[in-house]
């Protein structure tokens, strides 16, 4: 499967696995947010990084497999 997004607002974009699993990136002017990892099958990091030049945050809504699987790409 591969990584794909919609952006619904200014950087807020809506990523998905084609699992149907999802995250949300959110992005400022100082820094992003990453809301949830989705399973850590793919390449999440670098899909994140071509959307934006910040290293996110990582806050996951609750630690269950297909939301926090992730998790271990990202540094914080």
């Amino acid at each position: 499967m591969s990584l794909f997004h919609k952006e619904i607002r200014k950087g807020i974009f809506h990523i998905g696995d084609g699992r149907g699993n999802f995250c949300t990136l959110i992005v400022g002017e100082t820094g992003a947010i990453l809301f949830d990892t989705m399973l850590g099958f793919d390449d999440l990091k670098g899909y994140v990084a071509g959307l934006t030049v910040f290293e996110p945050m990582v806050i996951n809504s609750h630690c269950h497999f297909d939301h926090a699987g992730g998790n271990h790409q990202f540094d914080r």
